[in-house]
């Protein structure tokens, strides 16, 4: 179990270091308080499966990768509204899309449509029959 809360530190840590740029493992290490050895396991565990990039002193996550950490967090899990205060909002976008697609939804991204001479659009559309959610994606930051 405690390898897991290790697991799941870890991962949030790299997406919150790696919003705009790479980060180094040895903040990493800092930020985390895990083990190099552990580190080095795990690192070379999300590289083997695409989750993230290693250069020789760094760790990087593209958005494709950055959103699938969000996922593999949460399924290690972490706190939903925690992960996606972490993402920028195409990434928390896609999310939602997936979350709609995983569940059977017929998922439309930036649905556009007129309306009492206005224009208009939906984030996000799910469509499985008898429902259609709409989703205006929001994040919200206080303080």
């Amino acid at each position: 179990m405690k390898k897991l809360n290790f697991e799941r530190e870890l991962v949030i840590s790299i997406l919150k270091f790696t919003k705009k740029q790479p980060v180094s493992r040895q903040l990493l290490q800092k930020h985390t308080k895990i083990s190099d050895i552990l580190i080095e396991k795990l690192l070379g565990k999300y590289e083997k499966v695409g989750l993230i990039y290693q250069g020789s002193d760094f760790v990087e996550a593209k958005r494709a990768q950055r959103i699938a950490l969000a996922i593999h967090a949460l399924k290690l899990g972490a706190d939903l509204e925690n992960v996606c205060r972490l993402l920028d909002w195409d990434e928390f976008e896609q999310v939602i899309f997936l979350a709609l697609k995983v569940n059977r939804y017929k998922v439309k991204k930036n649905f556009r449509f007129k309306w009492n001479n206005r224009k208009w659009e939906i984030d996000v559309l799910g469509l499985k029959k008898p429902l259609i959610i709409c989703v205006d994606c929001k994040q919200w930051r206080h303080g």
